[in-house]
């Protein structure tokens, strides 16, 4: 396999002539080569338009997910619950003058 690395193919170690590695391929060499990198360049743009996607995303999550529908979720929630304890303590008032006029008749 051929090395793609641009820096040890421009100047590899242990050459002291003018020349790089690339001055000296064949032409079929040097179009592989092109090939490789444009391929890699490919991968690369790629690999960085997806991450640019996930910090948008991550920058502005989708609608569903929004602050304002979770906390109009959680409004509702905690309205539900306010309801259902604003029940409860009247059913508990009338169960406990309830059970004091049951007191009452049994002295």
């Amino acid at each position: 396999m051929e090395d793609t690395n641009p820096e040890s193919v421009a100047s590899p170690a242990g050459q002291s002539s003018g020349k790089s590695k690339l001055d000296t391929l064949s032409k079929e060499d040097l179009i592989k080569f092109a090939k490789k990198q444009i391929v890699a360049m490919q991968k690369i743009k790629s690999k960085c338009t997806d991450l640019e996607k996930q910090v948008e995303e991550l920058k502005h999550p989708p609608s569903d997910t929004s602050d304002s529908s979770v906390i109009q979720e959680l409004t509702e929630r905690m309205d539900s619950v306010l309801l259902e304890k604003a029940e409860s303590q009247q059913s508990l008032m009338l169960l406990r003058k309830e059970h004091e006029e049951l007191k009452k008749q049994a002295q």
